[in-house]
């Protein structure tokens, strides 16, 4: 299977076949765009606001996952159980 079409390597981003993921390697950002699951990880706070289909996301942290998981299986525009999941790296305190 030739690969090349999803891999631009200028623009240092791989998407899938759907177009549903995307790394982009030159950010450090990891998106989902898929009709039931949106979200990113990364290095959140330089992105400023990440739109996707259905939600913006904007965050403060370094470093962190924000991911709407909708659990009825509906997409999350007419889904009526989402899932919020937020994480960030842990940092020890003293």
């Amino acid at each position: 299977m030739n690969l090349s079409p999803y891999i631009d390597r200028t623009r240092k981003k791989v998407r899938s076949h759907t177009g549903e993921l995307e790394w982009d390697w030159g950010m450090g950002k990891l998106t989902i765009n898929a009709p039931a699951a949106q979200g990113v990880t990364g290095f959140l706070n330089a992105f400023g606001t990440v739109e996707l289909d259905d939600i913006r996301i904007q965050s403060g942290l370094d470093y962190g996952s924000v991911l709407l998981v909708a659990m009825d299986g509906q997409p999350l525009a007419s889904s009526a159980k989402l899932l919020l999941q937020v994480a960030s790296e842990e940092i020890p305190y003293e």
